[in-house]
């Protein structure tokens, strides 16, 4: 199985994920160190929003468009199938320290932001998606039992 077996055939700009990544890097440090469990719940309805295919809905993948544009990068198409799997992830995640700030549980939401902040500094700065990579084991995963 090659690492581009796809979800779908649709392809996304890798600039503008890896700015979106950035910006989950920035929120997520800012609602940990804040403790507040509104903005995960904000990442995470952007998440899913990507996940779901519907980035034009996003606010952070519509800010870093723009600011791809702006800055005049070259567009680096990339599958989007990979991305969506890694944003459902991140929905996932960001979920949990929703939860865990709302609980009272702020070790618990510290360690899953810290984990999610590593994620998405990965991939805003050396291109690698973790969640992708849980992808590409779920898909073998997935063929080997068929």
């Amino acid at each position: 199985m090659r690492n581009s077996c796809p979800i779908s055939f649709e392809l996304l700009d890798e600039q503008v994920v890896r700015l979106v990544a950035f910006q989950v890097v920035s929120l997520t440090a800012i609602a940990v160190w804040s403790g507040t469990p509104w903005l995960p719940f904000v990442l995470a309805v952007d998440f899913g929003l990507r996940s779901l295919g519907k980035g034009a809905l996003s606010p952070l993948a519509r800010l870093a468009a723009l600011v791809s544009r702006l800055a005049g990068l070259a567009e680096k198409p990339v599958n989007a199938g990979p991305k969506r799997f890694a944003a459902k992830i991140g929905a996932l995640m960001s979920l949990v320290i929703t939860l865990a700030f709302a609980t009272g549980w702020h070790a618990t939401a510290a360690t899953f932001g810290g984990i999610l902040i590593i994620c998405a500094l990965l991939e805003s700065f050396f291109g690698y998606c973790v969640g992708c990579q849980f992808y590409h084991l779920w898909m073998q995963l997935r063929y080997a039992v068929q």
